[in-house]
């Protein structure tokens, strides 16, 4: 069911952004998408609803076609060629170096933890130091994983992460769009493709909604969380997507008709530096 449309942006909303291109763009909303937005009663109601809102601003939804090859949550990302990207960076370097310095510079160093490695082993034998939920098993991925950058194997997942990722302009080449749509809890291969995208609010879950979390413990759904909607297009095209974005919320309101469901809450959190 992917859906070409044809959203009116007003010549007044493109020019905000210093973009013109006529009186409408096209639209494209992968089959792939609906199953991912009607996996989730609430977002897949409030998802057709927006295409509802869409259409009554002169859009024309068509259901017929969906990426070659990606497919949103199928677990077709590879972990090899992030890791290893992400070892290999040169802020992921200036880093390590920052965080061997601070240690080094320590007058006090009660656990003789030097460096990265160091801390991410200490984190793990801490049930305090929260090591799923600081994201440290991420950075143990990068550091473990084999090979380099220049290594075969790693060469083999660049070529077919990178095909991944032209998935979604050979879509809007396809159809003759300019934009991609989709929900925010859609896996899109933007990054994979070095792609640009924007999200603006779609709707909040409901009261009823059970409390859901992710693998690091944060809450991905419950009860007034947030959800999105998503524009995506090919490089370049910031200025097309901030236009598509800013007329949905402009016909929406999502937040400004929810402002009693959004509420924002400080906590204090004690920490004991010496451990």
């Amino acid at each position: 069911m992917i859906s070409s449309l044809r959203l009116e942006i007003r010549k007044q909303v493109l020019g905000k952004f210093g973009y013109s291109t006529g009186d409408s763009t096209l639209q494209q909303v992968p089959r792939s998408v609906f199953k991912v937005a009607d996996s989730d009663p609430e977002v897949g109601v409030a998802f057709r609803s927006a295409l509802e809102k869409i259409r009554s601003l002169g859009a024309t939804v068509v259901d017929d076609m969906d990426f070659e090859t990606w497919r949103p949550s199928a677990g077709l990302r590879d972990d090899l060629f992030g890791d290893v990207m992400l070892r290999e960076s040169s802020s992921a370097n200036l880093w390590a170096q920052a965080y061997e310095s601070f240690f080094g510079d320590l007058a006090v160093n009660p656990h003789g933890i030097q460096n990265i490695s160091d801390l991410i082993e200490f984190m793990k034998t801490i049930p305090e130091e929260h090591y799923n939920l600081l994201g440290a098993k991420w950075v143990e991925s990068a550091r473990d994983a084999p090979g380099t950058s220049k290594s075969e194997k790693f060469l083999e997942v660049k070529a077919k992460m990178e095909r991944y990722g032209e998935d979604v302009v050979k879509l809007l080449d396809r159809s003759e769009c300019d934009v991609l749509l989709a929900t925010s809890s859609t896996d899109l291969p933007l990054d994979l493709g070095g792609l640009p995208g924007i999200s603006v609010p779609l709707g909040f879950y409901s009261e009823k909604q059970p409390v859901t979390t992710n693998a690091r413990g944060l809450v991905t759904k419950g009860p007034n969380i947030p959800y999105a909607i998503t524009f995506a297009g090919r490089k370049f095209d910031e200025m097309k997507l901030l236009a598509c974005a800013y007329a949905f919320e402009q016909a929406t309101r999502t937040v400004e008709q929810n402002k009693d469901r959004v509420r924002v809450e400080l906590r204090r959190r004690e920490t004991n530096v010496m451990g």
